[in-house]
């Protein structure tokens, strides 16, 4: 991969991580109860990767997103392919993480009932 093919990559993944949180910030409504610190591990690393109910703050956002892009465009620099992967990398996590929660959020709003899993209609079946 070259130097433009890592900046591209970079800027994609900015582009997508970006447009997640605006979306997430714009639709979902502001977590109504104060900040309560993290109670278990597996809490704290949720909150860690961004994968809690309501989006982080502006400024804390603000922070992580311009310290990994910028250092991924510095690293991209002197070593395009592991930036240009580390790129793809965090965009394909970021929907991963944040894609469930946008389609809850957009098909609440559309009005679209939820759908049955499988296997609570299957208990009853045996």
């Amino acid at each position: 991969m070259t130097r433009e093919g890592a900046h591209t990559a970079i800027l994609t993944s900015a582009l997508v991580v970006g447009a997640t949180y605006a979306i997430r910030k714009l639709i979902e409504p502001a977590a109504s109860t104060p900040y309560k610190p993290a109670e278990t591990l597996t809490d704290h690393a949720l909150s860690v990767v961004g994968a809690e109910p309501s989006p982080a703050a502006v400024g804390q956002f603000a922070t992580g997103f311009g310290f990994t892009f910028v250092t991924l465009a510095v690293v991209g620099t002197f070593a395009p392919s592991l930036a240009g992967s580390m790129a793809a990398l965090i965009a394909v996590s970021n929907t991963l993480i944040n894609g469930g929660a946008i389609f809850t959020d957009i098909s609440h709003q559309a009005g679209v009932p939820e759908a049955k899993h499988a296997s609570s209609t299957a208990k009853g079946k045996s």
